[in-house]
Formats: C-alpha cells, sequence, structure tokens
C-alpha cells in the first residue's frame, strides 16, 4: 500500500453536469443555477482536528473522490502537508502530540457486503520528520488481520502506546485488545487479558485502563455490558443494559469505580449521572436538570471532570469554564446562529468553530482563547455558501389523536403565498425507527444540500419526523415503540393536508420521497393514499421488514438489537409483513424510482431487487451505484444520485 503526501497536487474544483431548470417556478435563470456539484460536491472541511498544543489545524476533504487528510500548520506559512491513498478512505484522525498523527483508513466495499468485512488500517504520521508508517492493517494478505479496528486509547505525547480493538479471525468474531507502538514495528502476539465471549467494543478511560466492553450474545436479543470496578474486578451489568437501556458516556478517572451514563427510569425518561459499579447503585447528576435529554457526555482531558453534555436536541453545555466562557463570547458575535466547537485542542489554547443555520452551510472560524480573537477559515462549501434558497419554517402539526407532530417546510426564497402561485411538493417521512437509522431532531439545525437541491428548482420540501425521532422528548420517542404504522402513515396525510390546505402545495404534483426505513413508509403512503401522491422515490429502502430482520439477526454486525427493536417489539412476523410494503407491491399505482447501493452494508441490495421484479411495471425504474457506501463519501456517487432524483421529479412533477 503506498500513501502519497505532499502538497496538494489535484485540482479540488470539477467540471461536470449543469442542472436542470426544474418547472416554471425555478429560482434562478440557466446561467445563474448552482450545478449539480456544487450540491453534490463533498464538504470542503470534513472531520476537523487540532494537534495536542494547537500548532496543527487538520482535517479531510476530497480530491477526484479520494480522501485527502489535509494538514496545516497555524504558526507558519509553509504549504500544507497532505496524506492519502487512493483506494481508500479516511475513517478518522488523532493527534497523539503537536506533531504525531494517527490515521485510520477504511475500505467498506472490498470485501464483502457485510460490516464485519470493512478493511481498515491504520497509519502513523510525524509532521517532523515526514515520515508515514503503516502499524497495522487487515486485509486478506496481512499477517496480523484486525477487523473493525477502531483505537480505544491513545497515550497524551507519546507514540508508545497506543490500544486497538478488533476481531482477529484465528479468536473468531469475539473483539479483544492490543497494545501497539507507532515507534516499534512488532505486531502483538497476543491481546490483553479482559473478558472476551461474545464481546464487541471497548472503552478506556484517560488514563488507559480499559473499563468498559459491549456484546451480544448470538442469536439473541440480549445485549452485554462489562464494566471494570474500583476494586478491579470486571462486573457483569447485562441486565442494568437491556432493562434500562444503560449506555456509558464517559469515564471518571477521579473515582475509578464512577463512569458517567444515561438509562431510562421507571416512567420512561431518560436521565443522566453516575454509576458505581461495585454497588450497581445510580445518583441523578447535579450537572443538567431531572429528565433531561442527555445524548452524549466527554470528560477533561485527565478525566477528572465534565467537560461537555450534549442534548437529544442539539443543544449544548459547556461545564469547563474556559470552554463556556469561549462559547457565550463567539455566540453574542452570531445570534440566531448555531455555535459548536469542532475540535478543541488538548491545551485548550485554540478552538474550531463552526457557525451555521438550517439554510447556511457552516462556516469555520480559528479561535484563541488567550488573545479572544476569531479568524475565518473557510466555508464547509464554499460555493454555495453566499446563494441562499431557501427558507425553513419548524412547526408542528396536530394529529386527529392530538400528538403534537414536528415537521419542517422549507420553501424558496421570495416564494410569496399571496401571489397565488402553488408550489410541486416532495414529501419526506424522516425515519426514526432505530439506533442505526435514527434522524435525529438536531439534525433540523443542519444544512441539508438535497432539500436546498430541490428548493433551488422550485420544489417545496416538507420533512414529517415519525413517531419514535430522538430529540422531541423521551414521550414523542416513546410513541415509536408502539410501532402504530397506520397511525404513522396519517401522521405525514394530516400533515401535507395542513400544508395543502395552508395554500403552499399544489395538491397535484406531489412526490413522496424516503430512505432507509422510510423508503418503506414512502411506498406504503403511496399504496394507501394513490389519489395524492404522484411518483415515489425510495433510496436504499427497507420495504420487506421480515426479510430484514431475519438477515440483521443472522449475519450483520450487532444484528440482535436490530431484531429486538423491530422483530419482537414490532409483534412478530405476521405485523412486519403486514407493514412492509414488499408484500403489497401490486398496490403500487404511480412512477417509481427505485435507488439502491449495490454494495450496501446496511440494507442488503436483494431488498430493492426483489421488490423491483415483484413490482413489473414499465413506469418502475430501478437503478444500481456500483462501487457507493452507505454514507455516499464520493462526490461523483451523490452526483449520480441527485441527477437521477431530479430527472425524475423533472418527468413526474411537470
Amino acid at each position: 500500500m503506498d500513501y502519497a503526501h505532499g502538497g496538494i497536487a489535484r485540482n479540488l474544483s470539477r467540471i461536470g453536469l449543469v442542472f436542470l431548470t426544474l418547472f416554471g417556478s425555478a429560482l434562478f435563470a440557466n446561467d445563474q443555477a448552482p450545478s449539480l456539484q456544487e450540491f453534490a460536491a463533498a464538504s470542503a472541511i470534513q472531520a476537523p482536528n487540532l494537534s495536542t498544543a494547537g500548532t496543527h489545524f487538520s482535517f479531510v476533504r476530497q480530491s477526484d473522490d479520494i480522501d485527502v487528510l489535509v494538514i496545516a500548520n497555524l504558526n507558519n506559512n509553509d504549504a500544507p502537508w497532505t496524506i492519502y491513498d487512493k483506494d481508500w478512505f479516511i475513517a478518522w484522525h488523532d493527534w497523539l502530540s503537536d506533531h504525531e498523527v494517527l490515521v485510520g483508513f477504511r475500505q467498506p466495499y472490498a470485501l464483502g457486503q457485510v460490516l464485519e468485512t470493512t478493511q481498515t488500517r491504520l497509519i502513523y504520521a510525524n509532521t517532523l520528520t515526514r515520515e508515514v508508517r503503516q502499524i497495522l492493517k487487515h486485509d486478506k494478505n496481512a499477517v496480523f488481520r484486525l477487523r473493525h479496528a477502531s483505537v480505544v486509547f491513545s497515550a497524551a505525547n507519546s507514540a508508545d502506546r497506543i490500544l486497538v480493538s478488533g476481531r482477529v479471525s484465528r479468536f473468531g468474531s469475539s473483539s479483544e485488545v492490543f497494545e501497539v507502538s507507532a515507534k516499534r514495528k512488532i505486531l502483538p502476539t497476543q491481546s490483553m487479558s479482559l473478558p472476551r465471549k461474545n464481546m464487541l467494543s471497548w472503552l478506556a478511560d484517560a488514563n488507559g485502563q480499559v473499563r468498559v466492553g459491549y456484546g451480544r450474545v448470538p442469536n439473541k436479543p440480549e445485549e452485554i455490558l462489562m464494566l471494570f470496578d474500583g476494586n478491579g474486578q470486571w462486573r457483569d451489568l447485562r441486565a442494568l443494559r437491556n432493562q434500562k437501556n444503560l449506555k456509558v458516556l464517559a469515564l471518571s478517572t477521579k473515582d475509578k469505580d464512577a463512569v458517567d451514563v444515561s438509562w431510562l427510569d421507571d416512567d420512561g425518561a431518560r436521565q443522566f449521572g453516575e454509576l458505581l459499579v461495585s454497588e450497581r447503585s445510580l445518583t441523578l447528576s447535579e450537572n443538567v436538570p431531572k429528565d433531561s435529554d442527555v445524548f452524549y457526555a466527554a470528560r477533561t482531558s485527565d478525566g477528572k471532570e465534565i467537560s461537555r453534555i450534549w442534548f437529544e436536541d442539539g443543544s449544548v453545555i459547556y461545564r469547563e469554564k474556559l470552554l463556556a466562557d469561549s462559547h457565550r463570547d463567539i455566540s453574542q458575535q452570531f445570534p440566531n446562529k448555531r455555535v459548536l466547537f469542532s475540535a478543541i485542542s488538548r491545551d485548550r489554547s485554540r478552538l474550531i468553530v463552526s457557525v451555521s443555520d438550517v439554510n447556511t452551510p457552516p462556516m469555520f472560524y480559528l479561535y484563541d482563547t488567550s488573545q479572544k480573537e476569531l479568524s475565518v477559515i473557510q466555508s464547509d462549501r464554499p460555493s454555495l455558501y453566499h446563494k441562499i434558497f431557501a427558507k425553513t419554517e419548524f412547526m408542528h402539526v396536530v394529529s386527529s389523536d392530538g400528538v403534537k407532530v414536528p415537521v419542517d417546510v422549507t420553501l424558496p426564497v421570495g416564494f410569496d403565498l399571496s401571489s397565488g402561485m402553488k408550489l410541486p411538493f416532495v414529501v419526506i417521512p424522516a425515519d426514526g425507527v432505530n439506533e442505526y437509522f435514527d434522524t435525529f431532531a438536531y439534525q433540523r439545525e443542519s444544512f441539508d444540500e438535497f432539500v436546498e437541491l430541490l428548493v433551488a428548482h422550485g420544489i417545496g420540501v416538507l420533512k414529517v419526523y415519525q413517531r419514535g425521532t430522538r430529540g422531541f422528548g423521551v414521550e414523542y420517542e416513546n410513541l415509536g415503540l408502539e410501532r402504530d404504522q397506520p397511525r404513522v402513515l396519517k401522521d405525514v396525510q394530516e400533515s401535507l393536508d395542513h400544508l395543502i390546505d395552508s395554500g403552499w402545495a399544489d395538491d397535484q404534483r406531489i412526490c413522496v420521497l424516503g430512505a432507509s426505513f422510510g423508503a418503506n413508509l414512502a411506498l406504503r403512503l403511496q399504496m394507501e393514499f394513490p389519489e395524492r401522491y404522484r411518483c415515489v422515490v425510495s433510496i436504499n429502502g427497507v420495504n420487506n421488514l421480515d426479510r430484514f430482520v431475519q438477515d440483521r439477526a443472522n449475519k450483520y454486525y450487532l444484528g440482535a438489537r436490530l431484531a429486538k427493536r423491530l422483530g419482537y417489539d414490532w409483534n412478530g412476523d405476521a405485523f412486519l409483513k403486514a407493514s412492509s410494503a414488499y408484500y403489497s407491491s401490486d398496490d403500487l399505482t404511480a412512477p417509481a424510482l427505485i435507488v439502491h447501493l449495490k454494495q450496501s452494508a446496511w440494507v442488503d441490495v436483494s431488498q430493492s431487487r426483489k421488490f423491483s421484479r415483484k413490482h413489473r411495471s414499465k413506469t418502475l425504474r430501478y437503478v444500481e451505484l456500483d462501487g457507493a457506501d452507505d454514507r455516499f463519501s464520493r462526490s461523483s456517487d451523490r452526483e449520480l444520485l441527485f441527477g437521477e432524483v431530479l430527472h425524475f421529479l423533472e418527468e413526474n412533477l411537470k
């Protein structure tokens, strides 16, 4: 494997297709319309990071569909250093010191269609010596094969001790932890002494002590949680994990028996607090109010204090004083904007700040905490930053059973309701079924290039967050456990009726679009309400829930949790079949576009292949994207997807 590095040699801009101007209400003349590449292009700044003392700013960007790690020295004007391999994606990178960085590469579609076979490689790079060296790898030619490799711990300012977890072929499917060094070329011969049976992943504290292990019981809907207590004993807390949905969020180094956790109480409310492992006792935290919907927590670099707490709605509390003061000062400069810290140097000298709103892509800034100076870096999407196409309204539609259903309505800027013009609309039932395909409320605050693309060409977008979506409160999330699909379909219909009654939507030009589980809802909506929807789009859709549960339970990574959430909570196979579009495919009456990734690791391509063969309609177009990964990481894959959808909408929403 060759790792190229040096200056950026490739042209990061690309020439290609230009948008069609759709419908009479398109916002731009032909010479003003943004190109397809501008919307489909990968973010200019992905995974921003800072070295331990803030000397280097690093991020990932794409050049000709190749992930490139860019490392810039903030203290001089030298050309950035870049690291890339043309055949691999960059999964993550993490700074060991102010001049040493670890880079994880992945190749998700080289070996097979399931997550377990993702190839991984771990690279060490030194900005002083310009050394780039492979530490370990997993592929069919490797001596030491570590599947699903991920870094559990790296010592501060040292490359001598790195803990890496993964699965080795000779030990079966359980994940183990190995100690490696970036300075020694000797591969480990044995793993650390940890519980091994049925384990999948591990967490270590800031001192490098492995204290948390997650796993599952094969072919059963039962998860395993092993915790290392202050007395040096491993405790099996799977009962708390399965009964209270206990999640470990952060590890204290001040008290080695204490871990920061979230859990569901007897009333179904999510709580945040501390678990004393040896006593198995839960205590509510004083850092947040009771019943707070905590999503994640992080501790200070030494692990002694809680630094940041994230909530399901996307908000953040900064408990660390310097971060709290910095966030307050910066937010005052950007009223009505979402201000987040995308990267924090370990010594807290510098921050990378992201400033955005739902209709504006993020702008990145560098903040010097000692000088309190904010400097512009670059927009996440430079070609779109000054082009505001849309305005999104957040609202609730009260359903016929009294539930407030959250929806977003996105309209072109300048759309005047009094003009009497009504827009064609795309309805998107946002997917919020389970932890692997969740829709979170905080995504409402994020720039969505696909929605902006549609609106820039005169198409309104209605997004309905189905019951079960996280971030709108635990009560709304728990409504999803009822798995009442007819009720969810009715929520979408009632939201659309509200839109039509408001005078925004042309009721003769409505299309429904969904991805993953949302695609099943989209197909079902057209089947149940054929007079309402002129067309339907399914992207990587799960349209046979029964088959999906069987496949996931038997083959896929962490499939037991999906089987439990879908197969058991949905009352078994009969209910799954009744809720699957596949078994009612003859009821599909409108033109349909079915798009699927040929090598999808999340939803097997057979889901869409079998549906398309079963339906056998001249108005159904089936498209397989070859070589794309589930994240649509490559710009060219998004171009193909966006182009197919736009052409289909042009044909069917005239």
